[in-house]
């Protein structure tokens, strides 16, 4: 009887160990256009396109970001933009030279009305001031978080979040209300960490894109509303710049 006991309590163990190990994996997302793929934590999903593009277009988006890859926002939230959400924008104009990455810095320096500071994007989150962009040499990373503000008082922060790499450059649109962005910043960061261009056939496997039953931004108030892509703020703009360098490097590339 002690046996089967003890055999029951450590084949429960497992079974705990094993669930709290799924959950940590989370799942793969694979660009397929920028050929690379990040990891999307447990209880996130991809949001799906007709949704997103009906809240993007009544948002009035920027071109950039209404050019998105994927949107990604926890399964819990509906609609999605009311809570934390990421959209994930990619460029494959092929690998950026470091005078065109000093040149994006650079945009972001006039931007903000700050230098740029160069640490891992790690003792950034750790550390961080809004309007204050940094760049992480190592990885390839420049980072800066903007408030938005509403009535005068700041509602969302927006991460935005810049990888260079071998093919071109993708943006992490990171937004997070005020009130929850302190505990949101560590998943953020997780899941850039998660970039890799290594073994897509194998991250891809067979997993499918779930489609999100939310419901579109047409039944909530538009002219009110302080979750709009498209706040009096800076950043969406500097995204926008950052695609014309990337769009006068390509014709430079062709020129050659």
């Amino acid at each position: 009887m002690m046996n089967t006991t003890k055999r029951a309590i450590v084949l429960t163990m497992m079974m705990a160990l094993f669930a709290l190990g799924s959950a940590r994996a989370g799942k793969n997302y694979v660009s397929w256009a920028g050929n690379f793929y990040i990891t999307i934590p447990e209880g996130w999903e991809q949001i799906d396109y007709q949704t997103v593009d009906a809240f993007l277009l009544s948002s009035k988006a920027s071109e950039d970001v209404l050019s998105y890859d994927a949107v990604f926002a926890p399964s819990t939230s509906a609609p999605f933009f009311i809570g934390d959400y990421l959209i994930l924008t990619v460029d494959t104009v092929g690998e950026m030279s470091q005078i065109q990455i000093d040149s994006v810095l650079k945009i972001m320096e006039t931007t903000f009305g700050k230098d740029v500071k160069y640490y891992p994007v790690a003792d950034f989150l750790a550390d961080m001031k809004s309007n204050e962009p940094s760049y992480d040499t190592d990885q390839k990373l420049a980072t800066v978080i903007n408030d938005i503000v509403h009535r005068d008082q700041i509602t969302k922060k927006l991460m935005l979040v810049t990888k260079f790499y071998d093919r071109g450059v993708a943006n992490f649109y990171f937004y997070s209300p005020d009130s929850l962005f302190e505990q949101s910043k560590d998943t953020f960061r997780q899941i850039v960490q998660s970039f890799s261009t290594e073994n897509i056939e194998a991250a891809a496997g067979k997993a499918r894109v779930k489609v999100a039953n939310v419901h579109t931004k047409e039944n909530n108030d538009t002219e009110d509303d302080d979750d709009s892509v498209l706040s009096p703020n800076m950043l969406p703009f500097l995204g926008l710049l950052i695609v014309i360098i990337v769009l006068i490097a390509r014709k430079k590339k062709r020129a050659r």
